[in-house]
Formats: C-alpha cells, sequence, structure tokens
C-alpha cells in the first residue's frame, strides 16, 4: 500500500475505516452517524456493500435502510459507526449486484481528457485481450 493512501486512511476518525472494511466483508449491518455535505446530521442503519477510494477520498457504498435505498456515503463524513450485531449475509451477493448496476446506470459521463498528444498509430492493445 502506498504511503499516502495509507494516510489517508489512518487519517479518518476512530479508525472507522476498519469497522467498515469489516462491516463489507462480514455482510454486517451498521449505525452510522452521519453528517451530509450542509452539516446536518442523521443517524442510518446502513448494509454496507462496497468501499470505494478515489484519488479525492472515500465512499461507502450501501443500502440504507432508513430511504431503503442505495446511497453512497463519505467516510470522512462518518462521524461514528457501531455494528449492531445483525448480519444481512444471504442477500448481500444480490444487493451488491444491485448497487453496482445502480451506480454504473446513474453515473454520468465523464469527458475523457489526454494530456500531450495521442497517436493511434503508436498505440498498442494490453491487458487480458491484448500482447502486453
Amino acid at each position: 500500500m502506498d504511503k499516502d493512501r495509507e494516510a489517508d486512511m489512518n487519517s479518518t476518525p476512530g479508525n472507522i475505516l476498519t469497522q467498515l472494511l469489516k462491516a463489507v466483508r462480514l455482510s454486517r449491518l451498521l449505525e452510522i452517524d452521519y453528517s451530509d455535505g450542509r452539516g446536518r446530521a442523521s443517524t442510518r442503519r446502513v448494509q454496507p456493500l462496497a468501499l470505494t477510494f478515489y484519488p479525492h477520498g472515500q465512499i461507502l457504498g450501501a443500502y440504507c435502510l432508513l430511504r431503503e435505498d442505495f446511497r453512497q456515503f463519505r467516510i470522512d463524513r462518518i462521524v461514528s459507526a457501531r455494528e449492531t450485531g445483525e448480519n444481512f449475509g444471504p442477500s448481500a451477493p444480490d444487493l451488491v449486484r444491485r448497487y453496482r448496476r445502480r451506480i454504473a446506470h446513474d453515473a454520468p459521463p465523464e469527458p475523457l481528457r489526454f494530456s500531450g498528444s495521442l497517436d493511434w498509430g503508436t498505440c498498442e492493445p494490453s491487458g487480458p485481450l491484448g500482447a502486453g
């Protein structure tokens, strides 16, 4: 793990990130205290499904029992997290699939930006289908 990402993870208050990782891995229901972008506090019971790491921050993807829908919570706005002692295990794989479909469907298209020039004549395939 690179040192910058490790520093970001360790700066999460109360080591909340460790709790979130454990809850995602073990399909444990959480109660979180959350502060939205306007500073309004709320308590949510969530089924944590995924943690996503972006250059600008981390997101908890979860099914919110209060809103009865999928939500994304910025980890830096989670004030505290508590395990409820409940599991949501058998439904977890289906919830994760539904969450991923929803996120893919709702995501606005983002323009691709390139720095420098791109010469298609020099591009070579890579990855599982390419040579490199």
